[in-house]
């Protein structure tokens, strides 16, 4: 009986170690997620600044979004390119 009561005493332990365990992995699983949102954010916030600094750059330049998506979606950046080395302010399709 004595062992008995010890093996008993033994699973009852490592079950309360396995409880405590898994809430401890339960709150570091809630940490990460957390984290992997904050960086995800982050990478967001990164590449907006760099959308506005590339649209500053094109509205500098005299060159809107819509004419590097055409000229991206039609393959042909000569006008674009024209227009950007001459400064010239007509619109890319003339």
């Amino acid at each position: 009986m004595v062992n008995n009561q010890k093996i008993l005493e033994a699973i009852s332990k490592t079950e309360t170690d396995l409880i405590e365990l898994k809430e401890k992995r339960n709150k570091l699983d809630e940490k990460i997620k957390v984290k992997e949102k904050t960086i995800e954010q982050y990478k967001s916030n990164l590449t907006q600044l760099k959308f506005s600094e590339a649209q500053n750059v094109f509205t500098a330049k005299g060159v809107t979004i819509d004419e590097i998506l055409t000229a991206v979606k039609n393959g042909d950046f000569s006008a674009l390119q024209k227009r950007i080395v001459t400064g010239d302010s007509a619109t890319a399709d003339d």
